[in-house]
C-alpha cells in the first residue's frame, strides 16, 4: 500500500534526518515505529503521508510517487493522526468526526450524499457513539484521542498513520486504543502505522515493527525479533529482558 524505498528526508539536505530507508506499511496489519527521541520517526511518518518530500529516493502509494498525487486525492486514501490535534474552537464530537469527511465532500461543503452515515459508523468503530452530542471540552484526554481516531476513520481511508496515539494517556484509554488499532488492520484490512514509546505496547500489539536510531534502521521485522535486548540496548543504551506469559509476552526494561 505505502512503500518507501531509498527514503533520505529531514529539513536540511546538509543534515538529514533519515538516511537511507526502506519500509512497507500493508493493508491488514498494524506497524509499528519505534526508537529514542530525534530518530526520525515523526519525520518518518510525515515522508510516508506526502508532508515531506525526500531529498533521495521515493514514497510510493499504490504504485505511484505520492508527491505527484493530488492532496485531496491522498487524504481519500490515507488519513492522519498527528501528535497535536486539538481544535481551535469548542466544537461538539459530531462535529469534530464530521470534518473527517471534507476531502469527499464537494465545494459547498454540505452534509449530503452519506456522510451522516460515515461519521456514524465512525464513531461505533470508535466506540464513542454515545458522546456524538458532547463538547469537546466536557471530555477527558483519553476520550479525546478516540474522538481524534474516529475522525480519522470518517475518512473511509485503505491507510491510518498516528504519531504516538497513546501518548499522556492512562492505561484503559491507551488499551482502548491500540486494541482498536489491532481490530482496524487484522479484523478490518487497514493499513496501520503508529509511532510509539511503549516497547511493551507494541511488543504485545504489533504486527511488524521498526527500530530507529539516528535516523538509520536498527532491525525492522516481528516484534519479538526487532525488540531483543542486543537492539534495545543498540537503540536506546539500556538493557531487557522480554518474558513469555500466558497470553503473550512482556517486555522489562532493566535500566
Amino acid at each position: 500500500m505505502i512503500r518507501a524505498s531509498g527514503l533520505t528526508a529531514g529539513y536540511s539536505r546538509s543534515a538529514p534526518v533519515l538516511d537511507g530507508i526502506d519500509l512497507s506499511v500493508r493493508e491488514g496489519e498494524l506497524l509499528g515505529i519505534m526508537g529514542p527521541n530525534g530518530s526520525g520517526k515523526t519525520t518518518l511518518l510525515r515522508c510516508l503521508y506526502g508532508s515531506i518530500q525526500p531529498f533521495e529516493g521515493v514514497v510510493e502509494l499504490d504504485g505511484c510517487d505520492i508527491g505527484a498525487i493530488p492532496a485531496r486525492d491522498v487524504a481519500r486514501r490515507i488519513a492522519v493522526v498527528p501528535q497535536e490535534t486539538e481544535p481551535g474552537f469548542d466544537f461538539k464530537v459530531g462535529e469534530v468526526v464530521t470534518m473527517g469527511r471534507y476531502p469527499w465532500m464537494g465545494v459547498w461543503r454540505n452534509g449530503r450524499n452519506g456522510h451522516s452515515a460515515a461519521v456514524t459508523e465512525a464513531l461505533e468503530r470508535a466506540g464513542i457513539l454515545q458522546l456524538r452530542e458532547r463538547q469537546m471540552s466536557e471530555l477527558s484526554g483519553g476520550e479525546r484521542r478516540l474522538v481524534y481516531l474516529a475522525r480519522s476513520l470518517a475518512q473511509s481511508t485503505q491507510a491510518l498513520l498516528l504519531d504516538e496515539p497513546t501518548r499522556g494517556l492512562d492505561v484503559r484509554h491507551a488499551l482502548s486504543i491500540m486494541r482498536t488499532l489491532g481490530r482496524l488492520g487484522r479484523g478490518e484490512g487497514l493499513a496501520v502505522a503508529a509511532v510509539l514509546h511503549d516497547l511493551d505496547t507494541a511488543l504485545r500489539f504489533c504486527d511488524r515493527a521498526i527500530l530507529l536510531k539516528e535516523g538509520k534502521v536498527v532491525s525492522m521485522g516481528v516484534p519479538e525479533d526487532v525488540l531483543s535486548p542486543e537492539n534495545i540496548r543498540t537503540a536506546f543504551g539500556v538493557s531487557s529482558s522480554i518474558h513469555r506469559l500466558e497470553g503473550g509476552m512482556h517486555l522489562e526494561v532493566l535500566g
